[in-house]
This record gives structure tokens, C-alpha cells and sequence, in this order.
């Protein structure tokens, strides 16, 4: 019993380490991500989006955004996010 707590302590101990040495992206190279994923939403995409968002398919929306322009999923949502506010009537 004693080995599960000092097994358990020592995996406690390595996720503490890795959240508090987990390096923290530029906030200009955050915006450089969004603004590429806002950048690659075409007309025909941002109808597609439209289509997904006021369906309720949110996460599908981001993920084709990830799809078409390589960011990661903070991107992603803010771009998605960005346009959802411009539709009449979504609320997210």
C-alpha cells in the first residue's frame, strides 16, 4: 500500500512540475495564430461555418478551421468565436 501513495506522489509531483514549467507562448505569436486562422476562412467556408454554428456544431466549426489553416485550437475558437458573434441570433 505504501508503494501506491509514493507511485501516486511521485505522478502528482511530475504534472505539478510540467504545469509550472510550461512555457508560455508570445502574446503577439497568439494573435499572428488567430489572425492566420481569421485569414483562411474563405466565403465558401464561412458559409459552411454559419451552417455548423447556428446548427449547434461549434466543435465541428473549429475544427475545420483548424483543418484549413494549421492553428491550433485557440485559434481556432477565437476566430470561430469572431465570426459567430456576427450572426443575428447565435448565441454560443
Amino acid at each position: 500500500m505504501g508503494m501506491f501513495f509514493l507511485g501516486v506522489g511521485t505522478v502528482i509531483a511530475l504534472i505539478v512540475l510540467l504545469f509550472l514549467t510550461a512555457e508560455k507562448k508570445d502574446p503577439a505569436l497568439v494573435q499572428a495564430d488567430i489572425d492566420q486562422a481569421k485569414g483562411a476562412i474563405t466565403p465558401d467556408l464561412e458559409f459552411e461555418l454559419q451552417m455548423l454554428l447556428r446548427n449547434g456544431r461549434k466543435i465541428e466549426a473549429i475544427k475545420r478551421v483548424r483543418e484549413v489553416s494549421g492553428v491550433g485550437p485557440y485559434a481556432a475558437k477565437q476566430a470561430v468565436d469572431s465570426l459567430a458573434r456576427r450572426i443575428d441570433g447565435y448565441s454560443a
